[in-house]
């Protein structure tokens, strides 16, 4: 697994973006990728033809656009495992109450049980007080 924190870092002390490329398509003189306020080169590639899986036009834009979406991508990333951490919390809280409540519910219905045996009443077949009218 990466370290995303350590990534974010190597993000931070590069040169900072926006990032273009040009010319837009690599041709017989190459093409750059550069740093949009200063104009300064990034990196340049010398050989604009693919040759089997080498894709230096594809390369160039991947490597301009990484500069602003892989420090995005990262702080995301962060902030979902941040939020799945805390709900992974919420929800073992969430399950231990629900296991607490549901033994002191048993516990309820057998002190409810219990009465009604030591009544002597036979609760089911009387009519449900809290029903009826107030005359």
């Amino acid at each position: 697994m990466r370290d995303l924190q350590k990534d974010l870092e190597i993000c931070k002390g590069a040169t900072p973006g926006p990032w273009e490329v040009f010319p837009e398509v690599c041709g017989p003189e190459g093409q750059t990728v550069f740093q949009v306020e200063s104009g300064g080169d990034i990196c340049d590639v010398a050989d604009p033809y693919p040759r089997g899986e080498n894709r230096p036009t594809a390369n160039m834009h991947f490597i301009a656009e990484a500069r602003q979406g892989w420090p995005e991508a990262i702080r995301r990333a962060k902030d979902a495992e941040e939020r799945v951490a805390w709900l992974e919390k919420r929800l073992a809280f969430v399950e231990d109450s629900e296991t607490l409540l549901g033994e002191e519910l048993a516990k309820c219905r057998k002190e409810i049980a219990r009465l009604k045996s030591d009544a002597g009443w036979d609760f089911e077949s009387k009519p449900d007080w809290r029903r009826q009218e107030v005359e």
